[in-house]
């Protein structure tokens, strides 16, 4: 673990200079500092300017061979006339990125080594912004859920497009989504962004996974910009058919009650051990409660028996529990994660406010997020009034929490929290928007509380390489390496190419498992050994 030593004697002469050596490369830190400027791992680059390759992440066995393949969003990608913000997304075999063996901090061209990119959305359709995945048919191969957010539909602009590509045969993905996907699932009011959220879950407990799509734009004219969550179960009749153009309400519609809620963040767990699945919805721009908090956000629990028999329900109901945001302005629930960091059988939420600020009069946008326990029963949670473990950020304008995960990254049973703060100036404050990734690991009850709080107290700390790199826009655990513990992949959507003069390209680094153990805190320059304690 990464606290807590007690220094033997006969070692305490090799502290002085531990300290120093680590020093010179940042203040002393509590846990593993990772610095990319120091170290070389794995890293790709998107090609072309204003590409933002590694906006988004997801893993799957997509050609069922009983490997992992990655696939990696680029949503401000041209398409093949030039058409500006597309959107494109790769696919590469994760035993070519784990031989990525350059050791001088170069990073590698993604389109020379991926196994295929998908192109050809149309114009501003930002096709790769989400993406998702698992085996929804049954058949042993995954299949890869993309949203394309933006793109217009039958003449309603920014309506939001999802397509579902078949596990399998990866080279039927080639060409234009709309010829080859499988499912194709649309919008229905212009600017609604159908698929600007995506998450695949068990809901009903069936064995089978449903796919639940955010669209935080959509709304009436009574309740604009409410924003509904659609799920689509893929055992449906019509879905099972393979109609091209399944209507997203071809099954059951979450709707936001309120004007301007805008449902986005969306997570599944059983909070309160009772068997049963929850759904987690975020109302970023709610200004719950009662009005008195504007912009703060609100996370709906909304149990998963409320969806069943029915075509549509409204958020809040008269008995789902809420969770508030403590601030106005903090868009508490524009990111969601669960799981059991404390090993008590009950899920957990962690949920970030990535707006939210110390001095309620300003706007900074430093950013913070909350840990919220599983209990039986779980029930409603004011943060302004109610002490739960909190995680902030260093500074100013941090967006801390944007995005966050919760998993198991030691393999101890216990959920690990990861969170993001993609324009952080590093622990030193002096690399400005370097980005950072901080990772608190999962135990009792009581130790995450004395972690919570500032950056410093992570156990490690990923630390952006150079000014404006921003790392953190997207995160992923999962087991590239196919070794006995996942590794840590960020997206870096805002940093530049393998050229360093192409602007906003992007690139995706790979924070091997062995990276994330305490042999790793010292830089590689360093003559010391580590002590052994």
């Amino acid at each position: 673990m990464a606290h807590g030593h007690s220094h033997p004697h006969a070692r305490a002469a090799l502290v002085p200079a531990l300290v120093l050596t680590l020093a010179a490369a940042f203040p002393l830190h509590a846990g593993i500092l990772i610095d990319l400027a120091e170290k070389s791992v794995p890293t790709l680059a998107g090609t072309s300017p204003e590409e933002h390759f590694g906006y988004s992440t997801v893993a799957g066995d997509f050609d069922g061979d009983g490997t992992l393949e990655l696939a990696v969003g680029a949503p401000g990608a041209a398409n093949a006339a030039g058409g500006v913000h597309a959107g494109a997304v790769y696919v590469f075999e994760t035993d070519t990125i784990v031989g990525l063996k350059d050791t001088t901090g170069a990073a590698t061209e993604a389109a020379a080594v991926a196994v295929l990119v998908i192109t050809g959305a149309p114009d501003h359709s930002r096709f790769g912004a989400t993406l998702a995945s698992a085996d929804l048919d049954g058949d042993g191969a995954d299949e890869l859920v993309v949203g394309a957010p933006d793109a217009d539909w039958d003449g309603a602009i920014a309506a939001g497009t999802v397509y579902v590509f078949a596990g399998g045969d990866l080279d039927a993905w080639s060409g234009p989504p709309a010829e080859t996907a499988i499912y194709s699932f649309h919008g229905t009011g212009g600017g609604g962004r159908f698929g600007s959220a995506l998450l695949v879950a068990d809901v009903d407990g069936d064995g089978a996974p449903e796919l639940l799509v955010a669209a935080y734009g959509a709304g009436t004219a009574e309740t604009p910009s409410a924003g509904e969550i659609v799920l689509v179960r893929f055992g449906s009749e019509d879905v099972a058919d393979g109609a091209p153009d399944v209507g997203p309400r071809s099954e059951i519609a979450i709707v936001g009650g309120n004007a301007g809620d805008a449902l986005r963040g969306m997570a599944e767990g059983d909070f309160d051990g009772d068997g049963t699945r929850e759904i987690a919805v975020g109302a970023y721009h709610s200004d719950e409660p009662d009005g008195e908090r504007v912009d703060s956000g609100t996370v709906y629990i909304v149990p998963a028996e409320r969806l069943d028999g029915v075509s549509q329900i409204t958020v809040p109901g008269d008995d789902d529990v809420r969770i508030h945001g403590p601030i106005s302005f903090g868009h508490f629930g524009r990111s969601i994660a669960t799981g059991d960091v404390d090993a008590d059988g009950k899920d957990d939420l962690f949920i970030s406010a990535y707006a939210s600020r110390v001095d309620e009069k300003s706007i900074e946008a430093s950013g913070e997020a909350f840990l919220i326990f599983g209990e039986d029963p779980f029930e409603t949670v004011d943060l302004k009034e109610t002490e739960a473990p909190r995680f902030v950020s260093r500074s100013r304008w941090d967006l801390f929490g944007l995005p966050v995960l919760l998993e198991d990254l030691n393999a101890d049973a216990s959920d690990d929290l990861v969170v993001a703060a993609q324009f952080s100036g590093g622990p030193d404050k002096k690399r400005r928007w370097c980005g950072e990734v901080h990772v608190f690991l999962g135990s009792l009850r009581s130790v995450i509380e004395a972690k919570a709080g500032e950056p410093k107290l992570a156990d490690v700390t990923v630390v952006g390489p150079e000014e404006d790199y921003a790392i953190g826009g997207s995160l992923l655990v999962a087991r590239i390496a196919a070794g006995s513990r996942p590794d840590l992949v960020i997206g870096a959507p805002d940093a530049p190419g393998a050229d360093p003069e192409v602007p906003r390209a992007g690139r995706l680094y790979l924070i091997p498992a062995s990276m994330l153990s305490r042999r790793a805190t010292l830089p590689e320059r360093s003559p010391l050994p580590i002590p052994a304690y």
